[in-house]
């Protein structure tokens, strides 16, 4: 049986949170926009590992620089997206009350 070492299973489930985080990104519109939310925060999470990851080796092998690597893309990847959206739905939002709040204060509406 093979098994790894311990530093390379924590960057192999740091490259595996970092998928989760672009997925969740990439299927926030399905979730009522809180996969963004939670995109965001497992992103930074895995962030942290990543970087406790190859600071706690001193000499890294390759195996746990490559998956601490790929986990941190697909993070840094994940998070901007879920930032970008979250940026256009909250402009969209306040684009739209402030329309409506502005059609009211002329009198065009009556609420």
């Amino acid at each position: 049986m093979n098994t790894l070492d311990d530093a390379t299973q924590k960057s192999r489930t740091i490259a595996v949170m970092g998928v989760v985080t672009m997925l969740l990104a990439m299927t926030g519109f399905c979730t009522c926009y809180m996969g963004f939310v939670a995109s965001i925060l497992l992103g930074v999470a895995t962030l942290v590992l990543s970087q406790r990851a190859l600071e706690s080796e001193p000499e890294p092998t390759s195996a746990v620089y490559a998956y601490a690597h790929i986990g941190r893309i697909c993070a840094a990847l994940g998070m901007c997206f879920s930032a970008l959206i979250l940026a256009l739905i909250l402009i969209y939002l306040m684009v739209y009350f402030g329309l409506i709040f502005m059609a009211v204060s002329l009198g065009a509406m009556s609420v």
